[in-house]
């Protein structure tokens, strides 16, 4: 009887021990918001040509591009930093990321005085970690947030409006849905962008990455 009493004895305690893991685990991710695949921590703003932005509290913002852009650049080679000390602008020297002969510019949504570039970042950490590792520039900002960056649920209707602008744009350049989408049917095949030319990747950037209109509505 007192084996039995000490066999469950500790069996609740693996389970309390479980449970308090789980909900410290919990705690430590940041909320999301879904839009289909793409997700955005709760406490970024998104800009619409989407770059994220991160503002901390020493008053210097972290950005980076969302997880409905990097995973589509899956396989690039470079990356083109502004150099530090030089103004950031949203009709500024962009970031360039280059995959052979193809490049995508994308502008920086916040005006202000960029202080450390993420030089050391490799390309495979821009796709698989967007929103930490594979963050890319940090900017002193001159004025406060523009009121156009997004949050919350507006955020997560622009990336699921883009995410199917997106499978839509693919789908009339080759017509075949397998090379399009994963086999769950939703989310895009990482690296896509890499399977179109020069001429795909500067309408996609038009149409997604760098329209000055949409940003600014």
């Amino acid at each position: 009887m007192t084996v039995l009493f000490m066999l469950l004895t500790v069996v609740v305690f693996l389970i309390i021990d479980f449970v308090v893991n789980r909900i410290r685990q919990s705690a430590t991710v940041p909320a999301a918001v879904a839009a289909g695949r793409a997700l955005l921590p709760a406490e970024f703003s998104l800009a619409r040509n989407h770059v994220w932005v991160n503002a901390g509290n020493d008053g210097v913002a972290v950005l980076g591009i969302d997880e409905f852009l990097a995973p589509l650049l899956q396989g690039a080679q470079e990356i083109i930093f502004p150099a530090i000390g030089s103004t950031a602008d949203p009709e500024g020297i962009p970031i360039t990321i280059r995959n052979k002969n193809r490049a995508l510019d994308v502008q920086l949504p916040l005006k202000g005085r960029i202080v450390e570039v993420n030089s050391a970042i490799k390309t495979e950490t821009l796709h698989r970690d967007p929103y930490a590792g594979g963050w890319l520039v940090k900017i002193a900002p001159a004025t406060k947030q523009s009121a156009t960056l997004l949050k919350g649920d507006r955020a997560a209707r622009f990336l699921k409006e883009h995410a199917m602008a997106a499978r839509e744009f693919f789908l009339s350049m080759t017509g075949d849905t397998a090379v399009v989408s994963m086999q769950d049917g939703g989310s895009l095949v990482e690296g896509l962008l890499g399977q179109f030319d020069a001429r795909v990747w500067k309408e996609f950037e038009k149409r997604f990455v760098n329209d000055v209109s949409a940003k600014n509505r």
